[in-house]
């Protein structure tokens, strides 16, 4: 996993978590089995993830986005971090993106921009 925090921003975040699988249907099997949102919720609790839609085309064989409402003090309801899941083939990929006030459609765009830098890598 990698991680970056702006020390000029520290309140944004980014994480990357890319893992190998032996084969396409061992991805497939964690991408269903280690899909991010069943943590979420066990962590921040049943309320916490907000499935929305990926207003973009993706290269993945899967892939989906989700706000993780992390509780953040006076702001009740606000989305704390957007999440990408997505499999290419036999590897899973995970990209957390905490920005105060990002929206969905602007999430699914850097989301879409992600995707093409995965697919080009995974292309060789």
């Amino acid at each position: 996993m990698r991680r970056w925090q702006p020390v000029e921003r520290p309140r944004d975040e980014l994480e990357q978590a890319i893992t190998v699988h032996r084969s396409g249907f061992a991805a497939l099997y964690g991408y269903y089995a280690g899909d991010p949102r069943i943590n979420d919720r066990e962590d921040f609790g049943d309320g916490s993830v907000h499935d929305a839609p990926l207003a973009v085309g993706v290269e993945a064989d899967q892939a989906l986005i989700y706000c993780r409402e992390i509780p953040q003090p006076g702001r009740p309801g606000s989305c704390g971090g957007w999440v990408y899941w997505a499999r290419y083939g036999s590897y899973t990929v995970k990209m957390f993106y905490r920005e105060p006030g990002l929206d969905a459609g602007r999430f699914s765009r850097i989301a879409g921009q992600f995707d093409a830098k995965v697919a080009r890598f995974l292309a060789g």
